[in-house]
């Protein structure tokens, strides 16, 4: 059983149907939570694999770091270009982080941190503290597997070099030195390079 969570909404079976799980979003609220619970539920399986790209690897590490219950029903987390910061980024996105104060935060500090709504009082209200808390991928103790890629503007390959030894539980890294950040996705080779690697995982792991 795969769950793919990249640009997910959830459903009305879960949730609201117009919610979309973003970084604003705690990680550990029922985004992920919710639907991977859900997933659990309904196939009456005790642990499933977790498959992410981008934005979506970021809120699965912080969500498997903070919530130890939801990361035991995870058996391996495959990470597609993997996101825990963005201090490298030198490409034209990396401007984008000027409209929004929260991404201008984490790559200026190079830090994984919950969202910050502004105001202490915000802040309080959403997390319970004055300040965001910061993520720490060093406590995610899921087997996870990652997959980078050499033309990858969005996640730069010293970003990726940092977040390597972090994650303490890492049984395998592939670099890709052709692969951008949406080859993930769409790449004519994705097979070859990617999905057949997570399908011989998913079987070993049996």
């Amino acid at each position: 059983m795969l769950v793919m969570m990249c640009g997910w909404q959830t459903t009305e079976e879960i949730g609201d149907p117009g919610n979309t799980c973003t970084w604003k979003q705690t990680p550990k609220n029922s985004g992920p939570s919710a639907t991977i619970d859900f997933i659990v539920k309904k196939t009456g399986q005790k642990q499933i694999y977790h498959v992410g790209h981008s934005q979506d690897t970021l809120i699965a590490f912080a969500a498997f770091a903070t919530n130890p219950q939801l990361a035991e029903k995870i058996k391996i987390n495959f990470a597609l270009a993997p996101i825990a910061t963005a201090k490298y980024v030198t490409s034209v996105l990396r401007f984008t982080c000027y409209i929004d104060p929260q991404l201008f935060k984490m790559a200026n500090k190079g830090t994984c941190q919950a969202y910050d709504w502004g105001s202490p009082s915000l802040n309080i209200l959403h997390h319970n503290q004055l300040t965001p808390p910061l993520y720490h991928v060093e406590d995610v103790r899921v087997p996870t597997a990652m997959w980078s890629g050499g033309r990858d503007i969005l996640v730069d390959p010293i970003d990726i070099k940092n977040l390597e030894p972090r994650v303490s539980n890492l049984i395998y890294h592939k670099k890709i030195p052709s692969y951008n950040h949406l080859d993930f996705m769409l790449g004519l080779d994705v097979y070859d390079q990617i999905d057949t690697e997570i399908i011989m995982m998913m079987n070993e792991a049996q």
